[in-house]
């Protein structure tokens, strides 16, 4: 069968089985899967059924994860640029933190 040279125009597609992108060959048919080897085709026929509801739970419990880790790690790094923040407010010249600095009730009575 001739290729058709409006064939060559056809854009790189992501192969069913590992992902990776490769350049079609010909178009696909409606319902047909696209692999980018004879290998990768092999490989989607064999384990594909066994894998594909796998794929889909594993990657449930991977957002959920992430979703929990989330939280924490917004905390922690709130903390960090809070903690940088005052670093670079204390590195300023002129800055002093002297025992009048303080927001103790003495100390606004001793600053009248």
């Amino acid at each position: 069968m001739p290729l058709s040279p409006e064939w060559a125009k056809l854009p790189k597609r992501r192969c069913d089985d590992c992902g990776k992108m490769y350049k079609q060959v010909r178009p696909r048919r409606e319902g047909e899967m696209g692999f980018c080897t004879d290998n990768c085709r092999k490989s989607y026929h064999k384990h594909g059924g066994a894998y594909r509801k796998l794929k889909v739970e594993l990657e449930k419990m991977v957002t959920r994860r992430m979703a929990d880790l989330e939280k924490p790690l917004r905390e922690i790094v709130r903390e960090e640029i809070l903690i940088n923040r005052l670093r670079e407010v204390q590195a300023q010249p002129g800055y002093s933190q002297s025992p009048l600095a303080t927001n103790s009730p003495t100390a606004h009575r001793a600053n009248r």
